[in-house]
């Protein structure tokens, strides 16, 4: 099970990708981290975490922190601008 955040600079989304298909997608208004403190509290442990974040450093340290207890398992996807 992999969890699959993106966070824009209004909102935060994420679903659960499991054998190649998406489940249990959800939103956030942009600087509520609440929903993702929740996930690490009521469900097991994923296998990996991708974050694809636009919305700045700070926003990507709180999304961090939200999800502390699952860090290890965190990869922060980044873009590169085209040549």
């Amino acid at each position: 099970m992999i969890l699959c955040i993106d966070s824009g600079n209004s909102r935060i989304k994420w679903a659960w990708l499991t054998d190649g298909q998406w489940s249990d997608p959800g939103t956030a208004t942009q600087g509520d981290f609440s929903a993702l403190t929740a996930l690490t509290a009521s469900l097991p442990s994923p296998r990996r975490i991708l974050l694809a974040n636009v919305a700045g450093d700070a926003v990507a340290a709180s999304i961090v922190d939200a999800l502390a207890p699952w860090q290890r398992r965190l990869d922060v996807v980044r873009s590169e601008a085209a040549a």
